[in-house]
C-alpha cells in the first residue's frame, strides 16, 4: 500500500503578503505516511468590499481534516453497535475515502448489511467503482447503483447515499450518479447488523484497501445543494438530523472513535486499522452555527414594536427551510391582519409572497395587487432558500436565492407604515405558523440593490452595516431569547418552546484553499541502459491533483501555483541512489472554483506526468542482490511564496535491471544504444547474476572495437546480467 503523512497547512495573509507554515503533530503509525496539503484562507470583512471587489482581509483559524483511518490489514474495521436509529427512513450516509484497489472484491466503506440478506444499506467499492444500495427485502428496494467512473485512482472522493419516499440517490463527489424510484413498498430496513466502517458484511470480505474519513449518518435525505455545501466542511455534530458522526480524530493509540453528535454511538476499532493524519479536502469552516426550529403549530419569535421597525425604504432578508403548504404562513411579518398598514413576507401553498402598505389607513398607498402580494414562486421544497423583499421609491422587489423573482410599482404615494404591531418571525397573525427552520434574518431601512443581495446572501453580517436596524443570527442554541446583533435592542422572544438546532444554511466565510495531493504511482520502465541515449533512465508515473476550493465570498482572480515532484530511488542494501535532475516542475494558474455549490466537474488540474530516474554517471545499481524503492514527494508554493511539503508516496521494493551497456558475446564486446523489448528479471543466482532477455533494435548496437559497425533487429536472446551491469550472452 502506498504510504502517506501530514505535515501541516499553509496560510497566506493577503494583507501582508507573508506566508507561514503551521505544524501539526503526526501520529506514530510505524508506516510511511502522506504529507498534508497546503491551504490559504482569505475572508472579506465588509459588504462594501464584496460589492466593489476584493480589498482588505483578515486571517481566520484554519479548518482541518484532522486524522483518518487506514484499513487494509486482515479484517480491520470499525464497528458501531446495532441501533434502530441506523435503520432510518429517510436517511443519508456519507464518507470521504481513497483507494488504489480496483479488484473485483467488495470493499466496504460504510454498511449495515449482512451479505445475501436483502435487508440493509451499504456504500462499497467494487471493481474500482462506487456502489450503494438500500434493500428492505429483495422485492422492496430504493436503489442499487454503481458509478461509471473509477474511484481507485488514489485521490480522495466523497460518497453519499440518500433514501426518501421518492427512492434513492447515489452521489460521487457531490454529483448524482444514480437515482431510482422504489421497487415495492417504501420504508426502513430492519437489519440487526452493526454499522461497519472499513469492511463489508463479514470477515469473508477483506478490509477496505485505503483510507476513510468523516463518516456521517442522518435521519433525513439531504438536498443536493446541502450535500455540496457540507462535503468540504468538518461538521460540528449538532446539525439538524445528524444521528452519528465519526471524525476519526482520536489519533494514535485509541481503540475507540467518538460519535461527535454526543448521541453516544461510539465505534470500536478491531484488528488494528491504522491512525493517520488525514489529507481529505475538509478545508472549510462550519459557519452557520445554530438555527431556529419551529413546529408550525404555535411557535414563533416576537420582537417588540418600535418606530424604527416601520422602515421605509425597507429590506427584509432571511434563510428558510420548510415544506409548509398552508395558507398565510408567516416568515417576517409586521402587519396586523386586514389592517392595510405594515409589511409581510409569507408563504401560501408553499409559494413566497410579500406586500407593503403605507400607514395612512386608506390602503390606497401600497405595493400590493392581489390578495397574496408579489409572487416569488415555490420555495417549500425542504431545501434552504435565501429570501429577500425590498421596497423603495419605485416599488417592491422579491428575491429568492439572490435572483429577482417579482417586482411591483407603487399604487398611490410611497411612504412608511405606522403600525404598532410587533415583528413576528415564523407567524402571520391570526393565520399560519411556519414549520421548518429559519436563520440569519435581517431588517434594513434601505432598499438593498440586487447586487448587494446577491453578494451578501451567503455571508454573515457584522451587525454594524449602515442602515441595518435588526439582525438575528439565531446562534444562541439555548434559551428563549434571540439577540439582535445590531446592538439596537430588537431582541426576540421565542414562544411555546420554539427550538434551536444546528444550521446547515449556506453561509461561507470567504475561504480560498489550495488543495493538492498525489494519486497512484507505478513503474513504467524498470530497466535502464547507460549507453542508450533514450533509455538511460528508469521511468515511473505519478498523478497529482491540484484544486482551488472557494467558499462563498472568496476573492476572484487566478492563483499561481507551482508544483514540484521530487523523485527518489532507495536501495534496500545500497541506500539512496544519486539521480540526475530528480525534480519535475509544473507552473499552474488556478481559477476561482466555488466548491460550496454543485459543479459540473470536480475542478482543478489533474496530471499524470512521467518521471525519469536516471542514476548519476558513475553509479551502477546492483540488479542481482538489491531491490529498489520509488519515492515521490510533492511540494508546492502559492503566489511565489515559500515551498511547502504537500504529499508523498512510495512503492515497495522491486528489481531494477541496470545495464552498463556492454553485452559480451564470448570475447566480443558490443555496446547497446537501443532495445526493442523491455527486459524483465528471470531466475536470480546471487550474488553473481540474474537471467533476462534482450532484443536489440535495428542498428541498436555497435562493436566496441569498431564503433562504425552497427547491428541489431534480430530476435530476442538470453543473457545473464551481472551485479556489475555487464550482460553475457548465453
Amino acid at each position: 500500500m502506498v504510504g502517506r503523512a501530514k505535515l501541516g497547512t499553509m496560510q497566506l495573509n493577503q494583507q501582508s503578503g507573508h506566508c507561514w507554515a503551521v505544524g501539526k503533530a503526526k501520529p506514530a503509525t510505524g508506516k510511511p505516511e502522506r504529507h498534508f496539503i497546503g491551504l490559504f484562507r482569505i475572508v472579506s470583512v465588509s459588504l462594501a468590499l464584496l460589492i466593489s471587489g476584493f480589498g482588505a482581509t483578515s486571517l481566520h483559524a484554519q479548518a482541518g481534516a484532522g486524522a483518518a483511518l487506514r484499513f487494509g490489514s486482515t479484517n480491520a474495521l470499525v464497528q458501531v453497535a446495532h441501533h434502530t436509529n441506523f435503520n432510518g427512513y429517510p436517511f443519508t450516509v456519507s464518507a470521504w475515502f481513497r483507494t488504489t484497489n480496483g479488484a473485483s472484491v467488495v470493499q466496504g466503506i460504510a454498511s449495515k448489511y449482512l451479505d445475501g440478506s436483502g435487508n440493509g444499506w451499504t456504500l462499497v467499492v467494487q471493481n474500482g467503482k462506487l456502489r450503494g444500495f438500500l434493500y428492505r427485502s429483495f422485492g422492496n428496494n430504493a436503489i442499487d447503483a454503481t458509478s461509471i467512473a473509477s474511484v481507485s485512482d488514489g485521490f480522495w472522493h466523497h460518497a453519499a447515499l440518500m433514501v426518501d419516499a421518492s427512492g434513492g440517490k447515489l452521489f460521487l463527489d457531490g454529483v448524482s450518479i444514480g437515482a431510482s424510484a422504489w421497487v415495492g413498498a417504501a420504508g426502513a430496513s430492519t437489519s440487526t447488523e452493526p454499522l461497519a466502517v472499513g469492511r463489508y458484511s463479514t470477515s469473508a470480505y477483506p478490509s477496505f484497501s485505503g483510507d476513510i474519513d468523516e463518516v456521517a449518518y442522518w435521519n433525513r435525505a439531504l438536498g443536493t445543494n446541502e450535500l455540496n455545501y457540507l462535503k468540504h466542511r468538518q461538521l460540528n455534530g449538532n446539525e439538524n438530523g445528524l444521528v452519528g458522526l465519526w471524525h476519526f480524530n482520536e489519533g494514535s493509540g485509541s481503540t475507540t472513535t467518538a460519535d461527535a453528535t454526543g448521541h453516544g454511538f461510539s465505534g470500536t476499532l478491531s484488528n488494528n486499522p491504522v491512525w493517520i493524519t488525514s489529507t481529505a479536502p475538509l478545508v472549510f469552516n462550519s459557519v452557520a452555527g445554530a438555527a431556529l426550529s419551529l413546529n408550525g403549530v404555535n411557535q414563533n419569535v416576537t420582537v417588540a414594536p418600535t418606530a424604527d421597525l416601520n422602515a421605509y425604504p425597507l429590506t427584509v432578508t432571511g434563510w428558510i427551510k420548510t415544506r409548509s403548504l398552508g395558507a398565510y404562513v408567516g416568515i417576517v411579518n409586521k402587519y396586523g391582519s386586514s389592517s392595510l398598514n405594515g409589511y409581510s413576507m409569507h408563504l401560501n401553498s408553499g409559494r413566497l409572497y410579500a406586500w407593503y402598505f403605507r400607514g395612512d389607513g386608506s390602503g390606497t398607498n401600497r405595493v400590493y395587487t392581489t390578495d397574496l402580494g408579489l409572487d416569488g414562486g415555490f420555495v417549500a421544497d425542504g431545501e434552504w432558500h435565501h429570501v429577500a423583499f425590498t421596497v423603495g421609491p419605485t416599488g417592491g422587489k422579491l428575491f429568492v436565492d439572490g435572483a429577482q423573482r417579482a417586482s411591483l410599482p407603487w399604487t398611490g404615494t410611497p411612504g412608511a407604515p405606522v403600525t404598532a404591531t410587533p415583528v413576528l418571525i415564523g407567524q402571520y397573525p391570526g393565520f399560519g405558523f411556519l414549520a421548518g427552520q429559519m436563520d440569519e434574518t435581517s431588517i434594513w431601512n434601505r432598499e438593498l440593490t440586487p447586487a448587494e443581495i446577491l453578494a451578501m446572501r451567503n455571508l454573515r453580517l457584522a451587525g454594524n452595516e449602515a442602515n441595518l436596524i435588526a439582525y438575528w443570527r439565531f446562534d444562541e442554541g439555548a434559551g428563549a431569547n434571540a439577540v439582535d446583533f445590531t446592538g439596537l435592542g430588537h431582541a426576540g422572544t421565542l414562544s411555546n418552546g420554539a427550538q434551536w438546532t444546528g444550521s446547515t444554511a449556506f453561509l461561507g466565510d470567504g475561504t480560498s484553499a489550495i488543495h493538492t495531493t498525489l494519486g497512484g504511482a507505478q513503474w513504467t520502465r524498470r530497466f535502464a541502459v547507460q549507453t542508450s541515449p533514450g533509455q538511460k533512465s528508469f521511468t515511473a508515473g505519478a498523478s497529482f491533483w491540484v484544486r482551488r476550493l472557494d467558499d462563498f465570498g472568496a476573492p476572484g482572480g487566478n492563483t499561481p501555483v507551482q508544483v514540484n515532484l521530487q523523485s527518489t530511488l532507495q536501495g534496500i542494501l545500497a541506500g539512496a541512489v544519486p539521480l540526475v535532475n530528480s525534480t519535475t516542475q509544473f507552473n499552474l494558474s488556478m481559477s476561482p472554483y466555488n466548491a460550496a455549490v454543485l459543479q459540473a466537474s470536480t475542478g482543478g488540474t489533474l496530471q499524470s506526468p512521467g518521471l525519469p530516474l536516471q542514476p548519476q554517471p558513475g553509479t551502477q545499481l546492483d540488479s542481482v542482490n538489491d531491490s529498489y524503492q520509488l519515492g515521490v514527494a510533492e511540494t508546492f508554493s502559492v503566489n511565489s511564496g515559500p515551498v511547502l511539503a504537500a504529499d508523498a508516496l512510495g512503492l515497495g521494493p522491486v528489481k531494477l535491471l541496470h545495464f552498463n551497456g556492454h553485452v559480451l558475446f564470448g570475447p566480443i564486446d558490443a555496446v547497446l544504444t537501443s532495445l526493442t523489448n523491455s527486459p524483465a528479471p528471470g531466475v536470480v543466482t546471487p550474488p553473481s547474476y540474474l537471467q533476462t532477455q534482450l532484443q536489440i533494435s535495428p542498428g541498436g548496437a555497435f562493436l566496441a572495437i569498431a564503433p562504425g559497425f552497427n547491428f541489431g533487429g534480430g530476435a530476442a536472446f538470453n543473457v545473464n546480467l551481472g551485479a556489475n551491469g555487464y550482460a553475457t550472452n548465453l
